[in-house]
């Protein structure tokens, strides 16, 4: 229940909040339960909130701390987020070697399980390190491989952001048409969903 109150604070954008759920969570599980996968759920959400409020040092020490007790984790879901989130942690603080090799070998084992989302959030985090260090066609080559995977993604909100990602890694090489092209599909999809958020971005992203 405690992680279910922290993801709804998470999508309010409720950050401290989220998190204050989360460790309350942690708190009251039960490590002789029936639902031992529950905690590591707790464990990944509590990295992503303290990533989104950009406490990123904070959140490797606890990825490195759950990346250490991997093989004791049977959940693919848990172990695709650990490295999804892993790649781009590494890529903030610059690590950008540590994480393009991370970040493979995350796809590989979401190829291996069939889990497009994850397959797609790691392309995503590939081309941003790319992107970071001014390997343009690199980055290129990832943001459209997540795009090229679209249709058996299940977040349709993900899909939006990989337009405006796109988009924008167009517009920084000059490439104006196709940054417009990839803004005009954002725009197309952000009217039919629910988050009006990404379609103001969207917008925004067009109107720049």
């Amino acid at each position: 229940s405690y992680h279910a109150l922290a993801r709804i604070c998470f999508y309010e954008d409720e950050m401290e909040k989220a998190l204050e759920y989360i460790y309350k969570g942690l708190d009251k599980f039960e490590q002789d339960g029936e639902k031992e996968h529950i905690y590591h759920f707790l464990l990944v959400s509590k990295i992503i909130y303290l990533e989104g409020l950009n406490r990123d040092e904070e959140a490797l020490i606890a990825v490195e701390d759950l990346w250490a007790n991997r093989n004791n984790i049977d959940s693919r879901e848990v172990i695709l987020s650990i490295y999804e989130i892993k790649t781009r942690l590494l890529t903030k603080l610059t690590r950008f070697e540590d994480a393009i090799a991370l970040a493979y070998e995350g796809l590989t084992t979401a190829r291996i399980n069939r889990m497009y989302d994850h397959a797609g959030y790691l392309w995503m985090a590939l081309g941003e390190c790319y992107n970071k260090q001014k390997k343009f066609q690199n980055a290129e080559i990832c943001f459209q491989s997540a795009i090229n995977m679209r249709t058996h993604l299940r977040n349709k909100s993900f899909v939006i952001r990989m337009f405006i990602k796109i988009g924008k890694l167009y517009q920084q090489v000059l490439s104006i048409q196709k940054a417009s092209e990839m803004f005009t599909m954002a725009i197309q999809l952000a009217r039919k969903n629910p988050k009006k958020n990404l379609l103001s971005e969207s917008l925004e992203s067009m109107g720049d």
